[in-house]
């Protein structure tokens, strides 16, 4: 009879060996994993030299669906029974990742290129800002990785040639911000890929004045063409077949691929129905304490008074960009000095605000966090400053918890600073991205501001009730739009009687529910609801011995995983408490 002790140890050199495997294939440039730039992204976010952007193509996408199916073979021959913590999830973690994978291969052709919120112009940037270029050796790859950016337009635009074939084209009312994010790159009079300011400041005036000089001519003759030619593509056959329809279900097979992006984008077996009418009934509840509120501060008009008054008090509308900054700043060191109170442990990496590039403003609605170009650096949310008579500070306390702290920055650094997990858990919030997890517990920590004291002013309490009904009303228009057949104009009448949603955030909102990512708005609610259903479980059944500072680190610390997963944690915890 074998020894359980000895086939435990086989069982755990096994699951090393597989995901060594897979770290290996996720750095490799040339590797299965290579498509789309996602192994430049990857190594991009560990401090890991980059040498090659590789371009999308269907060839690209049936490689990895074939690393996929082969891993996942593998991994079916681990008895997870006999595992410790670390070994156990990582298996798990790892096979949800690759059977998610595995299933949006069978979906290239409905996911493009270019959308107006998510654009290989502002993710590149995110690789050229960390480039080292200080040495001759580092430059010249640099150069190498400037000319892939013109590869990879001109294969986007073959990609956007082959969807318009199959009749899968981006709603017409999206192509304006595309075609302007892609011709302002296209015009840069140097480049807009240029290596972070502090890189080039490293180097001696005429080793900088060379790299300048060699990135411009490689962007003028290489990269802008390209740009261009992908820009005037779009503006004119391919807006000339544009869908005139709106979301997912007015493609042929769009309702297939919206619900298989239900399921993997909440890692939940939930059909669209069910999450339309689960907003339906959030929302009632949103309503009914935001009148409650309203009453509190002594206003008896209706919610659409309350709210246009809102919109006109100088209070609420910042008069200068660095405003905004300074606001989300300011609320999330307040929070940061409350942590304590809830949580056991901070990150070491520090966190601040930036404003988005002016020419990324257009497409996106508020911003997003970007992590330290290598673990321990300070951490950022982007935020857009443009439009300002159109922006309210109501909301800032609550977005400042969402992005920066306890939300985004304070997750994704605790496991990008844990040395016991492996590196494709560390670092998934840009590798095997899981927008159940990251994105419901930024919404769940944005919930946590009343509990350390953050919404004390009620105006902020009630910036809070307004953000979460803006998060909670995507439940019902991202299904509407994608599901249900709902137009353009009847998702933005319900954004406009149920949030405080500008025009011009209503638009850039709908767009991307519509064309970016069909199904991940759904991640924030859908996660956050489930991290207070089980933070309830929890203390109902420990009772006095509930400790919510040990529930926190248990499911931070071990970075994101799907929500199946995160519940049997759960019930691991009760155990082992």
């Amino acid at each position: 009879m074998a020894d359980p002790t000895q086939r435990d140890k086989v069982q755990t050199t096994r699951v090393n060996e597989i995901v060594a495997l897979c770290e290996r294939a996720n750095v490799d440039e040339h590797g299965p994993l290579a498509e789309a730039g996602s192994s430049a992204l990857y190594r991009s976010a560990q401090g890991l030299p980059i040498s090659r952007i590789s371009s999308e193509s269907e060839h690209g996408s049936d490689e990895a669906a074939a690393f996929c199916r082969g891993v996942l073979a593998q991994l079916q021959a681990i008895d997870i029974a006999a595992l410790d913590e670390q070994p156990r999830l990582s298996t798990v973690v790892l096979r949800a990742a690759l059977e998610r994978r595995l299933a949006a291969a069978r979906y290239y052709w409905y996911v493009s290129p270019v959308t107006p919120y998510r654009s290989f112009v502002g993710a590149f940037r995110l690789i050229f800002r960390s480039f080292d270029v200080d040495s001759d050796e580092a430059r010249t790859r640099y150069l190498s990785v400037l000319k892939d950016v013109a590869a990879f337009a001109l294969a986007a635009k073959d990609k956007l040639a082959g969807q318009a074939a199959r009749g899968l084209t981006i709603t017409a009312r999206a192509l304006p911000p595309i075609i302007a994010l892609h011709r302002a790159a296209a015009a840069s009079d140097g480049t807009p890929f240029l290596p972070g300011t502090e890189k080039l400041a490293a180097l001696d005036e005429r080793a900088c004045e060379r790299l300048l000089r060699d990135a411009r001519a490689v962007f003028q003759h290489d990269v802008s063409p390209a740009l261009h030619e992908l820009a005037e593509y779009i503006a004119g056959p391919y807006a000339h077949s544009a869908c005139a329809a709106f979301g997912q279900s007015a493609y042929p097979g769009g309702t297939d691929y919206y619900a298989h992006a239900v399921r993997a984008n909440t890692t939940l077996a939930i059909e669209p129905s069910a999450v339309h009418a689960r907003g339906l009934a959030v929302m009632d509840e949103l309503r009914e304490a935001m009148s409650e509120l309203r009453s509190r501060l002594g206003f008896h008009g209706t919610a659409q008074e309350f709210h246009r008054s809102l919109r006109a008090d100088p209070r609420f509308v910042p008069t200068r960009p660095e405003q905004i900054g300074e606001r989300l700043q300011f609320f999330a060191e307040r929070a940061d000095v409350a942590l304590p109170a809830l949580f056991l442990r901070k990150p070491a990496a520090p966190f601040s605000t930036k404003r988005l590039s002016p020419d990324l403003e257009p497409g996106m609605t508020f911003g997003y966090y970007e992590p330290g170009a290598k673990p321990g650096e300070c951490g950022n949310y982007v935020y857009n400053g443009s439009k300002l008579a159109e922006r309210s500070l109501l909301s800032v306390a609550s977005l400042a918890l969402h992005e920066l702290v306890p939300g985004h920055h304070y997750e994704i650094n605790l496991s990008r600073e844990n040395e016991a997990l492996p590196r494709f858990r560390a670092f998934q919030s840009l590798a095997t991205y899981i927008p159940a997890y990251h994105e419901g517990w930024a919404e769940y920590a944005a919930d946590l501001g009343k509990e350390l004291g953050i919404y004390e002013d009620p105006y902020d309490l009630y910036g809070r009730h307004a953000l979460d009904s803006f998060i909670s009303s995507r439940l019902v228009v991202d299904t509407g739009v994608n599901a249900l057949g709902w137009s353009f104009d009847r998702a933005a009448e319900y954004l406009r009687e149920n949030t405080l949603l500008s025009e011009g955030e209503i638009e850039s909102e709908l767009l991307r529910y519509a064309t970016d990512l069909p199904a991940q708005s759904l991640s924030y609610k859908i996660g956050s609801l489930k991290f207070a259903e089980l933070r309830e479980r929890v203390r109902s059944q420990l009772g006095a011995a509930f400790d919510v500072r040990s529930f926190h680190d248990r499911i931070v610390r071990n970075g994101g995983m799907p929500l199946d997963v995160l519940e049997s944690e759960t019930l691991d915890f009760i155990s082992d408490q």
